[in-house]
């Protein structure tokens, strides 16, 4: 029988600033994140949390009678908390953790409308420089899910069944990658100090645009 696989990752979204000109030290600060799953194919797919500091969506017909669907929880992490720059980009920082629990579904399960294809997380945060409100901004990364059946040989990534990554059966495959519609907004810097306002920017980490194999594990 498959038994669960959890991966959790708690620098997901690793975050670091960038400004685009010099400037002598300033404080950012984040208060308020909060998480939300949008963008989610399919649409049918069930949410909750929205809006709050653990967001989840959760697919799929388990394979046990009373058992848990899959599914992604996000949990930010706590706030406030603040970065100062420069450096630039600032050294790296921990805006939550994902947790993808990768637990057995039924072969009946309808794989058009109830796996999960792609989503987008949305992170909320207001943001303060240097003791200034700049307001609430939006940060999003992408998520592509694809998930293989634990038997196929060879597996969804081209390789073999029950070597590599792919030891347990065939791994699921997860891509994040940080999305451009994130905001930016200006930094304010003393001219005595700065040329010009530098832009200051949300950088995505940690995971974004890597291939992430999850693999159930068979007994």
């Amino acid at each position: 029988m498959k038994k669960i696989n959890k991966f959790t990752c708690g620098l997901l979204c690793a975050g670091a600033l960038s400004v685009s000109s010099f400037a002598n030290a300033s404080v950012v600060k984040f208060s308020g994140l909060t998480a939300s799953w949008i963008n989610i194919d399919p649409v049918a797919i069930s949410v909750s949390g929205n809006g709050t500091d653990t967001a989840s969506m959760a697919w799929g017909t388990p394979l046990l009678t009373q058992g848990p669907q899959s599914d992604y929880v996000f949990e930010t992490a706590s706030t406030p908390f603040q970065v100062e720059l420069p450096p630039s980009p600032s050294a790296a920082f921990d805006l939550g953790t994902w947790t993808f629990n990768n637990n057995p579904l039924s072969p009946n399960t309808d794989i058009v409308n109830d796996i999960l294809r792609s989503a987008t997380l949305q992170l909320d945060t207001t943001i303060e420089v240097d003791g200034t409100s700049v307001g609430t901004k939006s940060f999003f990364f992408d998520f592509t899910h694809i998930e293989t059946p634990n038997n196929d040989d060879p597996c969804a990534n081209g390789d073999a069944n029950n070597v590599d990554n792919n030891i347990n059966g065939c791994a699921d495959i997860v891509t994040v990658a940080a999305n451009s519609l994130s905001e930016s907004f200006l930094l304010e810097l003393d001219p005595r100090n700065v040329s010009e306002p530098g832009t200051l920017a949300l950088l995505g980490l940690g995971l974004a645009g890597l291939g992430v194999r999850l693999r159930r594990k068979s007994a």
